[in-house]
């Protein structure tokens, strides 16, 4: 029987944790952004002159 020693444990826990911060980055990195900043950025682009009134009012709703 093989044990485990506390240096093996140590790097699978780093392992782990590397994987989980990974993961999250990911996950944030491809959410859809939230209504509010959706809103926020349409705003800006209309302001900008880049889409019509007409235009908002679509991404809005």
């Amino acid at each position: 029987m093989i044990a485990r020693g506390k240096g093996m444990a140590e790097r699978s826990m780093e392992r782990a944790r590397a994987n989980r911060e990974s993961s999250d980055a990911y996950i944030r990195s491809v959410a859809a952004a939230s209504p509010s900043e959706e809103i926020s950025e349409a705003t800006a682009v209309r302001d900008s002159g880049t889409i019509s009134a007409d235009e908002f009012e679509r991404i809005k709703t």
